[in-house]
């Protein structure tokens, strides 16, 4: 059963935020505040410091798995792999591949791969470049439910193991509910 408009976000546990009616006074400038993940301010206009969305630590899963067509898998998680910072990625190919099920399909081109098998590699691809932040916007819309299942917990797995912030539009209520029943704090 799913509902139009439902947004849900995870993001790592340390992760606060405080809302405030936010001014230029309180900048002591015009313009935007400055726009950052941690420590790492992406955009400053007071400072004039602009860093361009490509080398912005995001990783972004669309709902369209959007891999190019004339690579293989593996070339598609390469081109990725471009983005990490360090030489050392806390996720390799191989390692990715064999945690999310697709070793056995690096040399497929994405026209052989089912629907799921599609999505999989893009979040592999978007996640061996070490992002900060993912970014799933309706992931799971294109597959059936236990696809759509397996590839949240796949999502909610990496924003677990790696520290990554995750946020997911979805409109699956069922999905929502089961992603922040994961995620939520243990009561006990």
């Amino acid at each position: 059963s799913s509902t139009g408009g439902s947004v849900q976000s995870v993001l790592p546990s340390d992760f606060t935020a405080q809302a405030k009616a936010v001014t230029d006074a309180d900048f002591g400038y015009f313009g935007q505040p400055p726009s950052s993940i941690g420590d790492t301010v992406w955009q400053d206009d007071h400072r004039g410091l602009f860093i361009p969305t490509h080398r912005r630590s995001l990783g972004v899963v669309f709902q369209e798995a959007s891999l190019f067509s004339h690579l293989s898998v593996r070339g598609n998680i390469e081109f990725g792999q471009k983005r990490a910072s360090t030489a050392e990625p806390p996720y390799s190919l191989p390692a990715i591949a064999e945690m999310l099920g697709i070793a056995h399909l690096l040399e497929r081109r994405p026209a052989q791969l089912s629907g799921g098998e599609r999505q999989r590699a893009a979040i592999a691809r978007a996640l061996v470049g070490e992002p900060r932040l993912v970014l799933a916007d309706e992931p799971t819309g294109n597959l059936d439910h236990r696809a759509a299942a397996e590839v949240v917990d796949l999502l909610l797995e990496v924003h677990r193991e790696a520290g990554a912030g995750l946020i997911m539009v979805t409109h699956s209520r069922a999905l929502a509910d089961d992603a922040l029943g994961s995620t939520a704090p243990n009561s006990d």
